[in-house]
């Protein structure tokens, strides 16, 4: 069967499906390497947006099983020890994880993603006809996978991919069974693969303790609010518990540590106060590297004996008096040289 007379039939059955109400019974391996997309990501939502409700549950494990189901919209997704990672019954969902209730959102926030777990559902016709997106390379194969006819092919690295990557496609239903890139070792696949079997209602239903999406958003911001305090605490220890302003009293106070390091000292943080736009501080061990953050406003470079500091300053010029007397505060008693390096 060549490419040009089997790809549409190929395509058009990857979007379309049997019309999407068979059910769906198996397992998923995904074995992302360095490469396969779908396995990690984040997400962000404006206005009134529903929370996303992910099938995978993101994890970097080298190598990781999901048990699934799926009838029309109901889906139930498991991870290898069996704990559910999410529920829908079609009109509600639940996403959970180990150890926190569950989050209970609308069935309609479902993104099949996370590890392999795309692969519960049919593909998207824009994923090939974006331009510059994967052509098929060379010919449209008939192939039998896990027992079932199939078609197996390459398509041609998009525009922001480099790596072929190649298709094996259920012939009956339409899903994807394998996709996998030869190159880095990665792979997304069904090892157990069952349609059309009865599957009991009782699989998409949660009857427990959930949160709801705004609870989960209440929770999510103390925890964010008490990672900044223990950072900031960090500063305070490793660096300087002493205000951090200069005679004019604008608040350099620090607001996130973004990175820091027990072992080197090094740090960078955001810099920012009621009535101050912000700026940036960081040091490192003091280095004959090069060391450009690529920070704009008013830039300042000085060593210490043991580090190098950098400071920039948004809408605010800090005069020479105030950036020693900035100094001072920040490592009293040892005095500020010229900064040489690169």
């Amino acid at each position: 069967m060549s490419s040009e007379t089997a790809w549409p039939e190929v395509l058009v059955r990857m979007v379309d499906g049997p019309g999407h109400a068979i059910s769906l019974r198996g397992t998923i391996r995904s074995r992302n390497g360095r490469h396969q997309p779908g396995n990690f990501g984040g997400w962000a939502i404006m206005g009134d947006q529903a929370r996303p409700q992910f099938t995978g549950n993101f994890s970097r494990a080298r190598e990781t099983v999901h048990h699934v189901w799926r009838t029309g919209p109901k889906v139930r997704v498991e991870d290898s020890d069996g704990h559910p990672v999410l529920i829908s019954d079609g009109n509600r969902s639940w996403s959970v994880t180990r150890g926190a209730l569950p989050v209970e959102g609308s069935a309609s926030a479902v993104r099949f993603e996370g590890n392999g777990t795309y692969l519960l559902d049919w593909r998207s016709a824009t994923e090939f006809t974006n331009t510059g997106y994967r052509d098929p390379v060379g010919a449209v194969e008939h192939a039998t996978f896990l027992g079932r006819p199939a078609w197996t092919f390459e398509l041609a690295p998009a525009h922001l991919d480099p790596h072929t990557v190649h298709l094996v496609v259920d012939a009956e239903t339409g899903i994807v069974l394998q996709q996998r890139y030869d190159a880095v070792d990665a792979v997304d696949e069904w090892t157990e693969f069952a349609v059309d079997e009865p599957l009991d209602n009782a699989l998409f239903e949660w009857t427990g303790p959930v949160l709801s999406a705004e609870e989960e958003a209440a929770r999510e911001r103390t925890e964010q609010e008490d990672e900044r305090a223990r950072r900031r605490q960090w500063f305070r220890t490793h660096v300087t518990d002493q205000p951090l302003t200069t005679t004019v009293q604008v608040d350099l106070d620090v607001q996130w540590v973004h990175t820091y390091n027990d072992d080197t000292g090094a740090f960078e943080a955001s810099l920012g106060g009621d009535h101050f736009i912000g700026g940036s501080l960081a040091r490192r061990p003091r280095s004959s590297e090069p060391w450009n953050l690529r920070w704009g406003g008013d830039v300042h470079r000085w060593s210490t004996t043991d580090f190098d500091w950098q400071i920039s300053l948004h809408d605010f010029t800090l005069s020479p008096d105030r950036l020693r007397q900035l100094q001072t505060r920040l490592h009293p008693g040892e005095p500020a040289t010229h900064y040489t390096a690169g």
